[in-house]
């Protein structure tokens, strides 16, 4: 059987590498890892815990424990049997490029997937890669649940997302937040259950802050009576630590009023029931 890495092939190709695997019935299995989980272990973390996932796949379909692995790479990824690194392995080891094809065949059809719910990207056809239409999608529309907050355009695009709406306040807020020591981590965070304007970190505790105007001596708490407005920020916060894997940390949930050029910040204004 010919074979090739999956740079070398285009997805014709693939498909077919793929369907003679199967008609031949060679057993494989996909590990993958989400994007709350590469942010919390980063990359390279990621990549491994997705490899061994596969491995723990493939015993479980074929009931055989694995005799040895082959990893593209010059790491042991940690798996529980003898393994052989190789670099640029997907080009020189016939089973390492195989399993490069099914990876990207994979992958590449959970993208196309993902264009239909996530409409803005063009997933479809840079399958989440940085290329000038995604980044300026990212620019004008955030990311979305499946963009990593540890990939540097996509933290830009959260910390200096393009909503407009009361804009120049989060600007001042962001500042004035900075200048006492906190340190942003997202700013206009948008999730499926609501939208946050600012995350922050004061070393101790995360800081959720909710932007206000206010006009003359009004209360700005006042401005957000609504029980559904608080059910929003809480649960949005909730999708946020758990997608980040911040779970254990505790939450505190600040205002900043700007009425004209004064801000006013509020520590601690509120409190989950």
């Amino acid at each position: 059987m010919a074979w090739a890495d999956s740079k070398a092939l285009n997805a014709t190709k693939r498909q077919a590498f793929i369907q003679a695997l199967e008609q031949r019935g060679v057993p494989y299995a996909l590990g993958r890892c989400d994007a709350g989980e590469v942010d919390a272990l980063n990359i390279l973390q990621a990549t491994f815990e997705a490899m061994r996932r596969a491995v723990a796949a493939l015993e479980l379909a074929t009931g055989a424990s694995t005799e040895h692995a082959w990893v593209d790479g010059n790491a042991d990824p940690g798996l529980k049997c003898p393994v052989t690194t190789v670099i640029k392995g997907d080009a020189k080891v016939p089973c390492i490029g195989a399993a490069s094809i099914i990876a990207k065949e994979a992958r590449d059809a959970e993208m196309t997937q993902l264009a239909g719910r996530y409409r803005h990207y063009g997933f479809e056809h840079n399958a989440g890669y940085g290329t000038p239409k995604h980044l300026a999608a990212l620019a004008d529309h955030g990311p979305c649940l499946e963009h990593r907050l540890s990939f540097a355009p996509v933290r830009k695009a959260v910390v200096h997302g393009r909503h407009q709406r009361g804009r120049d306040a989060e600007d001042r807020a962001v500042v004035l937040l900075e200048s006492k020591g906190l340190n942003i981590v997202a700013r206009n965070w948008s999730g499926r259950r609501g939208e946050l304007d600012i995350v922050a970190d004061n070393g101790l505790e995360l800081v959720v802050v909710e932007v206000r105007s206010r006009k003359d001596s009004v209360d700005p708490l006042e401005t957000l009576v609504s029980r559904s407005k608080w059910n929003s920020i809480q649960r949005a916060t909730a999708e946020l630590l758990y997608r980040c894997r911040l779970e254990d940390r505790f939450v505190r949930f600040d205002v900043v009023a700007s009425k004209g050029d004064e801000l006013e910040w509020l520590e601690d204004a509120w409190r989950p029931s």
